[in-house]
């Protein structure tokens, strides 16, 4: 899963993640454009579909556009939001549901 604000090198082997952490505990490395609720919906479904369950969600996806918001133009502005803001409720939101 990709797009416009989706993280780079977030394959397994690139970022560092290993799919086993301990014997009991298990990351899975999966490529998500935050801003998109349906790609969020889509990495639910993975980890669902994979583990049949997650104890634990971990949120982290952030930007930062070096600009002062009288310097920065509204794509800059959204895309800051989309990522910071709503990227915190897409990947949120599809748990209320289980």
């Amino acid at each position: 899963m990709a797009g416009p604000h989706a993280a780079e090198g977030t394959s397994a082997e690139g970022n560092g993640v290993k799919p086993v952490l301990t014997p009991t505990a298990y990351a899975l490395p999966v490529r998500v454009n935050v801003a998109d609720a349906a790609s969020c919906r889509a990495m639910v479904a993975a980890a669902l579909e994979r583990y049949g369950r997650v104890d634990i969600m971990v949120n982290s996806t952030g930007i930062v556009r070096d600009a002062r918001i009288v310097k920065m133009t509204e794509d800059e502005f959204d895309s800051v939001i989309d990522v910071n803001l709503k990227g915190v409720y897409n990947c949120t939101a599809p748990w209320r549901s289980i």
